[in-house]
């Protein structure tokens, strides 16, 4: 992070080329997080390339409101937002294999409260 803000002998990172890295919406929003208010975080950021990486259109405005002049045109964008695809399929099978665990336990519980009230005298 320090080398944004710029080091002792004067060297800082002018220029963030991320083009074809599939970030995605998680991604671009990192980098809007990264870039604070008013591009306070990143203050020697002169460009941002972001080129070929599937964001929707919605991100798109997000980032050019974000980045304004700082971010070089995106003449290969693939808006059919591909990049989160992945990403959108792991968080569903993550959600699915808890619920299955809560419904596991929930059954364990119930065995054990039946075996239980059997030994109860």
């Amino acid at each position: 992070a320090s080398a944004f803000h710029g080091s002792e002998d004067g060297h800082a990172i002018e220029r963030l080329q991320l083009n074809y890295t599939m970030c995605g919406a998680i991604g671009a929003r990192a980098l809007i997080d990264a870039f604070g208010p008013d591009g306070k975080d990143l203050p020697n950021l002169t460009k941002i390339c972001l080129d070929g990486n599937s964001f929707k259109e919605d991100i798109v405005g997000e980032l050019e409101v974000a980045f304004d002049n700082k971010l070089v045109e995106m003449e290969e964008n693939d808006s059919d937002g591909e990049a989160d695809d992945d990403l959108s399929d792991e968080d569903s099978d993550e959600e699915e294999e808890d619920e299955n665990e809560e419904e596991q336990n929930g059954e364990v519980d119930a065995l054990t409260d039946a075996m239980n009230k059997s030994l109860v005298v």
